[in-house]
C-alpha cells in the first residue's frame, strides 16, 4: 500500500542540509552536552573549539556539512573539518621508488563534529560520511565522537571500526572563577 509508506525513507541522506535544523539539533545533543559544545577545530589540527551556529552556516554553505534525516527531522549530522595528505606507510617495506619518483600519499577526510539520534541514525549518517568522503578522494575518514558508552556501542553496532587510539577532551574553566 502505497499510502502507508513513509513520505522520508527512515535516515534518508539530506542532499541539502538545513543549517538552522543541524544547529537546533545540535543544540539539544548528548553529544553537544558531552563535549560541552566543542568540535575540532578548523583552523588548528590539534585543538578544539566551540562549535558555533555561524561554523555550522558556513560548512553548509561550502558543502561540508553531512546530515540524515527521517520524518521528525535532522536524526544526525556530521561536518568536515578538513582534508590532509601524509606520505603512505610501505606496509611490505620493499617499496621500488627511484628518486624521480613522488612517494604515494594518503588523503584523510576529518570530521570534527557529529551528532546522531540512535543507532539506526548513525548507521546511516556514516554511510553519508563515506560518501562525502569518498567524493574528496579519501584514503581514511576519521569523525570525532563522544567517548561514551551509547555513542562508541551506536559505531560499533554498525560494524565501523572505532579507533584504537582514541583522543580524549578535557575541558576547564580557566578563568579563576
Amino acid at each position: 500500500d502505497p499510502a502507508a509508506a513513509p513520505a522520508t525513507p527512515p535516515n534518508a541522506a539530506v542532499d541539502d542540509p538545513d543549517a538552522d535544523a543541524v544547529w537546533a539539533f545540535w543544540s539539544r545533543s548528548d553529544a553537544r552536552n558531552h563535549l560541552d559544545g566543542l568540535g575540532l577545530d578548523p583552523g588548528e589540527s590539534w585543538s578544539c573549539s566551540q562549535l558555533t551556529r555561524e561554523r555550522v552556516a558556513t560548512a553548509s554553505d561550502e558543502e561540508r556539512l553531512v546530515a540524515v534525516d527521517d520524518d521528525d527531522g535532522i536524526a544526525g549530522f556530521a561536518l568536515h573539518t578538513r582534508t590532509w595528505e601524509r606520505e603512505a606507510d610501505d606496509a611490505d617495506g620493499d617499496a621500488d621508488t627511484s628518486a624521480e619518483d613522488e612517494p604515494p600519499v594518503e588523503r584523510h577526510a576529518i570530521y570534527g563534529s557529529a551528532a546522531w539520534r540512535d543507532v539506526a541514525a548513525v548507521g546511516a549518517l556514516l554511510d553519508a560520511v563515506a560518501r562525502d568522503a569518498a567524493d574528496r578522494d579519501a584514503d581514511h575518514v576519521r569523525v570525532f565522537i563522544p567517548e561514551t558508552v551509547d555513542h562508541v556501542s551506536d559505531v560499533a553496532a554498525n560494524r565501523v571500526e572505532v579507533s584504537a587510539e582514541p583522543d580524549f577532551v578535557m575541558t576547564a574553566d580557566l578563568t579563576d572563577r
